[in-house]
């Protein structure tokens, strides 16, 4: 298994009567891939952190925090739909990701994008959100060898409470 790390940065919009709102931010994305030599297999992702949205002088913090249990792979792309609470904006949104990973399997580029509509106080809202960028394959450490021989030399006596009066 591969896991692969970024930070994609977010932003869009969300219009409710005759104002408009803004999104913006960035989410941190882990994605964990058993990806065969052709890219295809299944990947699990979670991300991290949310959104600003700003209306007029007032922001207010979205997080935006959730999983992705199974992506599938079929070679070396990858698109699929979830649906992702959001509490603080008292609906679901249906998120759509889509990407693909480079041939030698060290990077993943991908993108989410929602669509959402809704009415709140009798006034109908709407808006979209994307976020899109690069993921990187992890190091691996890998430590073989065998243990050395080691000795002890020049050892000094241990002679507690030494100088406590």
């Amino acid at each position: 298994m591969k896991n692969y790390v970024g930070t994609l940065p977010l932003s869009g919009s969300m219009h409710l009567a005759s104002e408009t709102a803004t999104f913006y931010g960035s989410l941190y994305v882990v994605l964990s891939a058993t990806l065969d030599s052709s890219g295809t297999g299944t990947a699990s992702e979670t991300t991290y952190g949310g959104a600003f949205l700003q209306y007029g002088a007032t922001r207010q913090y979205v997080p935006l925090n959730f999983s992705t249990p199974s992506l599938p792979f079929q070679l070396g792309t990858f698109q699929e739909t979830q649906t992702v609470p959001v509490s603080d904006l008292g609906m679901n949104l249906d998120l759509t990701v889509s990407g693909s990973v480079s041939g030698d399997l060290r990077q993943i580029t991908e993108s989410y994008s929602t669509t959402f509509s809704g009415t709140y106080a009798g006034y109908a809202f709407y808006g979209d959100i994307y976020f899109a960028g690069t993921l990187t394959a992890t190091s691996t450490l890998d430590i073989s060898g065998a243990q050395s021989r080691q000795a002890t030399t020049d050892v000094l006596p241990i002679s507690p409470m030494r100088g406590v009066v």
